[in-house]
């Protein structure tokens, strides 16, 4: 972890004319990938600084290798970024091996998710309507930080499974989410790469 000791006359032009740091602070992010935000309503008194009322937002940004519950499948622009404890992470995969009747899921997220929820949106091509009817749209992601399709209707909803491919060639998929992590240590798992 890296520190920034910031005194209260330099504080507001270095954090961006946040003139509200009067007194001195010393602020700690992450070592790589990290930009330093602030973001005013609390106090932070940092490691060893006194009451100020700034706050550091860690920012990390990079690349993820999804895997698959079946089979490969090729991906392209597969990217991602933190900020505090948020994460935001896009991809798209084609060219899928396998036709089995089991559930797409996708893993290898950069950190583990807080909470299983509805994280984005999907948008496909050459995949068959859900049992109810409904295209596949909602991006779901489970406890153990694993994303997977769904089509939604007002009494049910299906989950997208690799035999829905009308052609496993001509399959594509894009996806986006943003979850909460509790992660503290700012290293991503899964061979996610920070750029």
């Amino acid at each position: 972890m890296a520190e920034l000791h910031l005194t209260g006359a330099s504080a507001g032009t270095i954090l961006q004319a946040n003139n509200t740091i009067t007194s001195n602070q010393t602020f700690t992010f992450p070592d790589t990938g990290g930009e330093l935000v602030t973001v005013g309503g609390s106090t932070n008194t940092g490691t060893g600084g006194t009451d100020g009322s700034g706050q550091v937002v860690g920012y990390q940004q990079g690349t993820w290798t999804p895997t698959f519950s079946e089979g490969t499948a090729t991906t392209a622009r597969c990217n991602w970024s933190r900020i505090g404890n948020t994460v935001s992470f896009y991809g798209q995969a084609g060219s899928f091996s396998s036709s089995a009747a089991a559930a797409i899921e996708i893993g290898g997220l950069p950190y583990p998710n807080m909470i299983e929820c509805i994280v984005g949106s999907v948008m496909t091509r050459n995949l068959a309507l859900g049992a109810n009817g409904q295209p596949f749209t909602a991006a779901y992601i489970s406890n153990n930080s694993i994303v997977s399709f769904y089509s939604v209707s007002s009494g049910d909803w299906n989950q997208a499974n690799y035999s829905d491919m009308s052609s496993q060639a001509n399959f594509y998929v894009y996806w986006n989410g943003t979850y909460l992590t509790n992660d503290t240590n700012w290293s991503p798992a899964n061979g996610a790469t920070l750029s």
